[in-house]
C-alpha cells in the first residue's frame, strides 16, 4: 500500500520530512515547476516509480536545466519523482555531514492499540549522500528501550567490516545514544493511532528541529534487513527466527 510514494507522501504528509511532486504534477501545473526553481536548492533527487535504497535515483543539479527541459529529462529516464534534499539537525550532520542519517524503528502494534518497539537501529551515511548499505552506509544497532549504541556500526559495502568511529569524522559509534529516544517511540505510536495502523512496521525516521520526522514506513518486507544485520540476540525474543 505504501510502496507508491505518492501515495505514501499524501496519507503521511503531516509527519514527513520531505517535499515531492510526481512529473505529472509539474507538467499540469506549471507553477510547481517554477516553484522547484524559485527554491534554488543545489540539486533536487529524481526517482523512478518504487524506487527505494537508492535504486533508481538520481541526484540531479538544476545548474543546466530550464523547466521544461527537466520535464523532458525526467521523460526520458522515466523518472516520475522530484523530491527536495532532505535536511537534518546539526547533532545528526555532525556524525556524517556528506549525508542523511535515519532512524529506524521496527515496532508492532495489535487490535488493542498495544504497542512495542521491538527493534531499533541508526543508518548512518559514510561517503555519500545516501544512509543506503549499498552505497556504503553504517547500521548501529539501538537499544529498543533507551536509544543508546549496542555494538560498533556494521557497513556491508564495499565490503564487510566493523566501524568504532564514523570514518569520515572519528566521531564514536559504540558510544552513541539518543536522547530524544522517548520523543520517537511517542511519534511511533502515536502514528501508529491516528492511521489505524496494525502489525509490525519499519519506520525510518530523520531528526529535523529537534523532532522525529518520516521518511519511509515498510511492513513485513523489511524483516529480511533485521534479521541480516539487527541484533539477533534481541529479535530472536519477538521474531520466529
Amino acid at each position: 500500500m505504501f510502496k507508491d510514494r505518492r501515495y505514501f507522501y499524501e496519507v503521511f504528509k503531516p509527519y514527513t520530512a520531505f517535499e515531492m511532486f510526481t512529473r505529472r504534477e509539474l507538467r499540469q501545473k506549471p507553477f510547481l515547476l517554477d516553484y522547484v526553481f524559485s527554491k534554488n536548492p543545489d540539486y533536487v533527487f529524481l526517482k523512478k516509480y518504487r524506487s527505494r535504497n537508492g535504486e533508481g535515483l538520481v541526484k540531479q543539479p538544476l545548474d543546466f536545466f530550464h523547466p521544461k527541459s527537466l520535464l523532458h529529462y525526467m521523460k526520458w529516464n522515466k523518472l516520475e519523482y522530484l523530491e527536495f534534499p532532505v535536511f537534518q539537525d546539526q547533532s545528526m550532520d555532525i556524525i556524517a555531514p556528506k549525508g542523511i542519517n535515519t532512524i529506524n524503528v521496527l515496532s508492532y502494534s495489535d487490535d488493542e492499540l498495544t504497542g512495542e518497539v521491538l527493534a531499533a537501529s541508526l543508518q548512518l551515511s559514510s561517503f555519500s549522500c545516501l544512509d543506503s548499505l549499498g552505497a556504503g552506509g553504517i547500521w548501529v544497532n539501538l537499544n529498543p528501550k533507551f536509544g543508546y549504541a549496542l555494538e560498533k556500526g556494521k557497513q556491508v559495502f564495499p565490503r564487510p567490516r566493523t566501524h568504532q568511529k564514523h570514518p569520515l569524522t572519528a566521531i564514536s559509534i559504540e558510544n552513541f545514544s539518543l536522547d530524544e529516544w522517548d520523543s520517537i517511540v511517542d511519534q511511533v505510536f502515536m502514528i501508529h493511532s491516528k492511521l489505524d495502523l496494525r502489525g509490525l512496521y519499519t519506520f525510518e525516521m530523520v531528526f529535523q528541529d529537534g523532532e522525529a520526522r518520516l521518511l519511509d514506513l515498510r511492513g513485513i518486507e523489511s524483516i529480511p534487513s533485521w534479521l541480516s544485520l539487527g541484533d539477533l540476540d534481541l529479535l530472536k525474543e519477538v521474531l520466529p527466527v
